[in-house]
């Protein structure tokens, strides 16, 4: 492996990255009275159309009851990319501010993803926005991928970052590159491993 592939060390947020909860958000909202489209699922979408309460009420509910929690699923294309990077080499590391780890584990152990891919040596749960970018920062991670703009700007450590845009709600950005799916991102790796 040549010196600029070996820099290339990649992080990824869990919660509309790794993982695809829209269709429980839908429900959820639902339950809360909401009508959700798909687009209005990502949170920065939802933080500015509902109140902090609603959204947090929507969070708990997401992550900590397992009616919703565990029935998640995998985003299309992710376990692809997992296995191309560990076949390359690639350092990649989870760093995801979820609360409550016990079941974001309980969900990647049903879709067996930890511990065979995510799992205690690179997996971080962290407490927020800062705590993410210090611990980006002490991991040395060159690429980063997260589907929250307060995140992709509080991210100053990293270089390139990714906002996982699937809907196509949110504005270009020169601090970011958006991408819509994880085959936009294997794109990239196999330009890195052109170069």
């Amino acid at each position: 492996m040549d010196g600029k592939n070996k820099k290339m060390i990649i992080g990824f947020d869990l919660d509309g990255v790794i993982i695809d909860q829209t269709y429980q958000k839908v429900r959820i909202g639902k339950k809360l009275g909401l009508d959700l489209k798909f687009e209005d699922t990502a949170f920065g979408v939802l933080e500015n159309k509902y109140s902090l309460e609603v959204v947090e009420q929507m969070k708990d509910i997401l992550y900590n009851d397992p009616t919703y929690a565990l029935k998640a699923t995998v985003m299309e294309g992710v376990m692809d990319v997992f296995a191309a990077l560990k076949a390359k080499d690639y350092p990649f590391f989870l760093i995801s501010r979820r609360r409550h780890p016990y079941m974001a584990v309980k969900l990647l152990e049903r879709l067996e993803i930890w511990p065979f891919v995510i799992n205690d040596v690179n997996a971080y749960f962290v407490s927020g926005p800062e705590a993410k970018n210090t611990k980006a920062g002490e991991l040395v991670v060159t690429h980063y991928i997260d589907d929250e703009l307060k995140i992709i700007h509080a991210l100053d450590t990293v270089q390139n970052k990714y906002l996982f845009d699937r809907f196509n709600v949110f504005a270009e950005h020169a601090t970011y590159k958006k991408i819509k799916s994880w085959y936009d991102f294997q794109k990239l790796i196999d330009e890195n491993d052109s170069v």
